[in-house]
């Protein structure tokens, strides 16, 4: 009787370390799971810098928008107008200071005359020299004027070195694409919901009338589609890819693509 009491005093025993041990190791996983959820979520979707993205498709009310980028042709032209500037401030230097030589030429062979001059009349002597210094004054304005002009006709427009166009040639203003590019870029989420806790994506404005955009850079293509604002964390819901999950983002991008293709041509 004794020898199973005792058996049933370390049953107990054993049985509340167990169950102590339970209870510790639950609050220990539960503490650790809090924390990770606490921890602040952070990853870049698009990994790029605004000048690798090349193409951005934007797909929304059952039409698809393809914009391209390609090298500005107003830009080449620019850069052969500069060639042909320098080559021509080259040249107006080189005439220049052949005027100058020939100046100082003309200055010697009439300083001469004068000095002959002067041994036989001192008024021719003063009269040459008036003429010379007269001359000398001419030249230097004419010089100077064309320096002027040489400085005006080099000063040029800054031109973009790439455009955006349409599928039927329209140009995309420069900043249209520049705010599409900035916009996509570098695109970060804050957040994101395992799809195993999503029940319905409408719920999250994820469905058929989504607008979709598909960005291509650096030979690699993404495609988003864009969600509701969550109105509580002031972030935008996003579906990238085929991934089921759905990703969270500070940045608007329904503000950026959820507008007319039309306002953003050129005029």
């Amino acid at each position: 009787m004794k020898k199973q009491k005792i058996q049933i005093g370390v049953m107990l025993v054993i049985a509340v370390a167990l169950i102590v041990g339970y209870t510790v190791m639950k609050k220990s996983n539960e503490e650790a799971k809090k924390a990770e959820e606490d921890e602040e979520y952070s990853e870049v979707l698009i990994n790029c810098e605004t000048t690798d993205i090349t193409e951005i498709k934007i797909k929304k009310d059952g039409t698809v928008y393809d914009i391209k980028r390609s090298d500005n042709p107003d830009a080449a032209d620019n850069t052969t107008d500069n060639a042909t500037d320098d080559a021509d401030d080259s040249s107006t230097e080189a005439s220049s200071d052949s005027s100058a030589e020939i100046s100082d030429e003309s200055s010697a062979e009439t300083v001469t005359e004068a000095e002959t001059d002067a041994e036989t009349d001192a008024d021719a002597e003063t009269e040459a020299e008036t003429e010379t210094d007269t001359e000398t004054d001419t030249d230097t304005a004419v010089d100077t004027e064309a320096i002027a002009e040489t400085d005006s006709e080099t000063e040029t427009e800054d031109v973009p070195e790439y455009i955006w166009t349409l599928e039927d040639g329209s140009r995309i203003t420069e900043n249209g694409s520049d705010t599409m590019c900035s916009t996509l870029a570098g695109l970060t989420a804050v957040d994101k919901l395992s799809s195993d806790k999503v029940s319905d994506y409408v719920d999250f404005g994820l469905d058929d009338e989504s607008i979709i955009v598909e960005v291509t850079y650096s030979d690699k293509t993404i495609t988003l589609k864009i969600g509701d604002k969550n109105e509580i964390t002031d972030s935008y819901y996003v579906l990238v890819d085929n991934e089921e999950d759905i990703y969270l983002t500070e940045t608007n991008l329904a503000a950026t693509f959820d507008v007319d293709i039309d306002s953003l041509k050129e005029s």
